[in-house]
């Protein structure tokens, strides 16, 4: 049996409406980014770290043009991306717009974002059957792809700051990529032997792979060789608590925030605890 440390009990991080809210997101430095998709416009609220009031702007939506999709994320501490298939526009924190990228040319449709402190942005396509990774100024520079499965369907992904990138199927696989010197490659799976939701996983930088079942609500941590971690204490597992449907990802202090009904939580790695308690 291989154990793991686990985590302290959830604190609370920010509390929002879930009126509209179409995603969410955690940066590197722990800030949250709030996505809400409305009729006319779309609206971010940029919560920082340390507290404080948000940085509210909005993003007006291109006459008759329908999304299909809202999705958010950092691209490290100091930009956000917000996809709105056929546009994927990038900011600064005060919500000024640096670029806006036509996402047309390169696939039809577009269901998840993400990106890393690199500056790559991730955006998963079914009509590409692929994760397509785009340059800071949207150039294609790769695609993240299992091989020898012939039409796959990515549904949504995450990513660490920096390292791996997981991407959930539609079999409830989860595929892990890593970028070696030749480029980036598949380098496990996680067999869909589990009810994973759709935004129910992150990877941590080291390349571990946490989720929850959604049937037994079972807290699911594997290394990065893909074995099963069980928690050393039970009360230091987050399973029991309302982990709730949404894994925001870590920050890199290696905190993991979750979110349920727009309430969002941060649990602790057992050893920061330790080390604090040690500080006092």
């Amino acid at each position: 049996m291989l154990l793991y440390p686990g985590f302290g009990a959830p604190s609370p991080v920010v509390s929002l409406s879930p009126e509209f809210l179409s995603d969410l997101a955690v940066s590197p430095d722990g800030s949250i980014i709030a996505a809400r998709g409305l009729r006319e416009e779309l609206k971010l609220e940029l919560y920082p770290a340390r507290g404080g009031s948000p940085t509210v702007w909005s993003q007006p939506r291109p006459p008759h043009e329908t999304s299909f999709h809202t999705s958010v994320t950092f691209v490290g501490d100091n930009a956000v991306a917000l996809l709105s298939w056929p546009h994927l526009y990038v900011y600064d924190r005060q919500g000024r717009l640096q670029r806006e990228i036509d996402l047309k040319p390169l696939m039809y449709g577009a269901e998840d974002l993400a990106a890393n402190e690199e500056g790559e942005i991730f955006v998963v396509s079914a009509s590409r059957h692929a994760a397509v990774v785009l340059s800071p100024e949207g150039q294609e520079t790769a695609v993240l792809q299992p091989k020898g499965i012939s039409g796959w369907m990515p549904g949504t992904l995450s990513t660490a700051h920096h390292g791996a990138v997981a991407v959930l199927d539609n079999e409830n696989r989860i595929h892990a990529f890593e970028k070696k010197p030749s480029g980036w490659e598949e380098t496990s799976v996680q067999p869909g032997q589990y009810a994973i939701g759709s935004n129910g996983y992150a990877m941590r930088a080291d390349g571990w792979l946490f989720s929850q079942d959604l049937n037994s609500q079972e807290s699911l941590v594997f290394d990065r060789e893909r074995r099963r971690r069980l928690v050393v204490d039970p009360f230091r597992d987050p399973g029991p608590y309302n982990v709730g449907a949404r894994f925001l990802g870590f920050d890199r202090e290696g905190r993991l925030y979750t979110e349920a009904n727009g309430k969002v939580v941060r649990f602790i790695p057992v050893a920061d605890l330790a080390d604090s308690a040690a500080r006092k």
